[in-house]
């Protein structure tokens, strides 16, 4: 798990959120994104940009998470040990 943390001023600016979407994470609040393997589906789904209307690709309210209160430490510990699952998973899996 990587994270590159961007200041709280990206959340302010449409192209800037967008550029942190891909990274989930901006100043100290955090996306949270799921993906289900049985159905390939990725959740909250990308928004694609309208070729006609400037539209808001990565809106400010999926950065509902805030790391530094107690809920957004909760979900990002959570995270961090499913994503540490899933790596001893692979290397099981590698190793056999």
């Amino acid at each position: 798990m990587f994270i590159e943390i961007k200041t709280y001023l990206c959340l302010d600016d449409m192209a800037s959120r967008e550029l942190a979407d891909r990274q989930i994470a901006t100043g100290m609040r955090f996306a949270e994104y799921k993906y289900e393997a049985a159905t390939r589906k990725l959740t909250p789904t990308a928004i694609p940009w309208d070729h006609e209307v400037v539209n808001d690709v990565a809106p400010a309210e999926r950065w509902q998470h805030e790391l530094l209160d107690r809920d957004g430490e909760k979900v990002f510990r959570r995270v961090v040990e499913e994503v540490k699952s899933m790596c001893s998973a692979i290397t099981i899996q590698s190793s056999t």
